[in-house]
């Protein structure tokens, strides 16, 4: 499961988020580039080749954190405000 911590690159200081988004991007592709090794489907965010980082930021950062909190919220019984 995806850690909210992981989310939190877009709240911090440019340096820190730009860092934070190439750290994540590669251990992304390195999968990708196993699952090519392996003859597997990639996943949406593994292509090196294909991937336009900032679409895809786009994408997880406006979609990911609500699923994320609901499911948290529901499994803690903690109301999301």
């Amino acid at each position: 499961m995806l850690h909210l911590a992981d989310l939190s690159g877009p709240t911090k200081p440019w340096e820190i988020c730009e860092q934070w988004t190439e750290r994540i991007m590669e251990e992304f592709y390195e999968e990708g580039d196993e699952e090519k090794m392996l003859g597997l489907d990639l996943g949406a965010l593994n292509d090196r080749e294909t991937v336009v980082v900032p679409k895809a930021q786009v994408g997880t950062v406006g979609r990911t954190p609500a699923a994320c909190t609901t499911i948290l919220s529901r499994t803690a019984q903690v109301p999301v405000t």
